[in-house]
């Protein structure tokens, strides 16, 4: 009788604690999903643990916190607002919160040895200068410009959907941030005497998560947004690689890139192999008025690139292999009806000794037929390395334009060559040398094309031999 008793009441006992666990568990989890839960007194002995187990580098945090994850809905430890800082004091990284995985053996001892460590929403800004090389640093989180503005600035008020303005000067205003540049440090402990004592022979990775990038290529002149980026850096024998996947904001329509880079210490240069997704050459070429406004490339590219680089940003080698998906080559009414593309392919390899990019066995299919296409893009600079125009060398053969998509009678030119410059600061297109040829029939152009006051102005003249309707027409 009283061991009946006894089993009533350590059921209802227990029963009693898993009905007091759960509300407690519904209580916290309800907490969480109104915020943050802040543990403040477990910040120093979080960040004193951290920076016993780490060095060459200090970090501090401003709080130790519970959170809803955003992807999973389960809880999660963060450390909010960490900062890290070299020996001399310069901020090399920072993050409004991270994550620290820890070794497994080090807490049975009772100490924090970071393994991993992952930085979520941090702001990262890459520059490129006149001669090549980068620099790496952490600009304070929050402030995301969108692509063609100052990184310090507000975003247009006349911006569109994709964030991006109207018209803006992308190197107007480009502050890189008051940081060490992360590639020194990175590199400092790679060739440190004692490795085994660096930093990062005791992390085998960096994840940073739901990043935003800023990268502006000063020689060109051009800044890139990615407003939502992953990266993962892991140590490697040979040095380090690194993998990223962002979407680029450029135009109506973010296109997508997956990029491994892998540093070699031996030889102090890159290797970088990039997939591309649905890059549409009209969108991020908005300051080029031959390809954005006179003829809009509307066709989107997908494909594959290898690039081969120094640590002081020389291309030695790149090369690309990409998929022209359909499409149209759109022009002014008054100039030309639109020229549809049905899918092609294109290959890309940079001339390392002239710095051009060679267009080589190419073909796009236009008005059901196959189109060769070869020739060369030039990039014209100024006396200070800044780019100041694209040159173009077009060769193309068993050309069917199709502007109705009936693929009924489409204008077929057994050969279409074309010689020019567009410039980039100014709406213009100089030909040099434009020649369509058709049987003996043919046309020879030289002239320009400008943008004025929201109209294009045509100045053209030549020569026109045995010249049918069809083609005028």
């Amino acid at each position: 009788m009283l061991r009946g008793h006894f089993k009533r009441w350590c059921l209802i006992s227990v029963l009693a604690f898993v009905a007091i666990g759960a509300v407690v568990a519904a209580s916290f989890m309800w907490r969480l999903s109104q915020g943050p839960v802040s543990l403040t007194f477990l910040s120093g002995t979080v960040q004193n643990a951290i920076n016993a187990n780490l060095s060459g580098v200090s970090v501090s945090i401003d709080d130790v916190i519970i959170e809803q994850d955003q992807a999973s809905g389960a809880p999660r430890f963060r450390l909010r607002n960490i900062r890290f800082r070299d020996q001399k004091g310069d901020m090399i990284a920072r993050a409004p919160r991270a994550a620290i995985g820890v070794s497994g053996t080090g807490l049975v001892t009772g100490s924090i040895v970071p393994k991993q460590l992952e930085l979520i929403g941090a702001r990262i800004m890459i520059r490129r200068s006149l001669d090549g090389s980068f620099q790496l640093g952490f600009g304070q989180p929050g402030q995301n410009p969108p692509s063609g503005t100052s990184p310090g600035s507000e975003p247009a008020a006349n911006a569109d959907q994709s964030g991006k303005p109207a018209a803006a000067d992308p190197g107007s205003g480009f502050k890189f941030p008051e940081t060490a540049n992360l590639l020194d440090f990175v590199n400092s402990q790679l060739a440190a005497s004692q490795a085994s004592k660096s930093t990062l022979s005791k992390i085998d990775a960096v994840l940073i998560s739901q990043a935003s990038i800023s990268l502006y290529d000063e020689a060109n002149d051009a800044l890139w947004f990615a407003p939502r980026s992953n990266l993962v850096f892991r140590r490697v024998p040979y040095g380090f690689a690194l993998f990223v996947d962002a979407s680029i904001s450029s135009g109506v329509k973010p296109w997508r890139t997956e990029i491994v880079a892998t540093f070699r210490q031996h030889s102090r240069s890159f290797t970088v192999s990039a997939r591309i997704f649905d890059l549409v050459p009209a969108d991020i070429a908005d300051e080029v008025f031959a390809l954005s406004q006179l003829a809009q490339v509307k066709v989107p590219l997908s494909g594959h690139a290898e690039v081969e680089l120094t640590d002081k940003g020389v291309l030695t080698r790149a090369s690309a292999e990409l998929t022209v998906a359909a499409g149209r080559l759109g022009f002014p009414d008054y100039i030309s009806k639109p020229i549809l593309v049905d899918e092609g392919l294109l290959r890309l390899d940079y001339d390392p000794q002239s710095g051009d990019v060679v267009i080589g066995d190419s073909a796009i299919f236009i008005g059901g037929s196959q189109a060769q296409l070869q020739g060369r893009i030039q990039p014209k600079r100024a006396e200070n390395g800044k780019l100041t125009g694209l040159g173009f060398i077009l060769r193309a053969r068993n050309i069917a334009i199709d502007t109705s998509g009936e693929l009924k009678s489409p204008l077929a030119f057994d050969r279409i060559d074309f010689k020019g410059v567009a410039a980039l600061k100014s709406a213009r297109l100089d030909i040099e040398d434009m020649v369509l040829m058709a049987g003996n029939a043919g046309v020879r152009l030289r002239g320009r094309f400008v943008g004025e006051d929201g109209a294009i102005g045509v100045y053209l003249g030549g020569r026109i031999r045995d010249l049918p309707w069809s083609i005028v027409r």
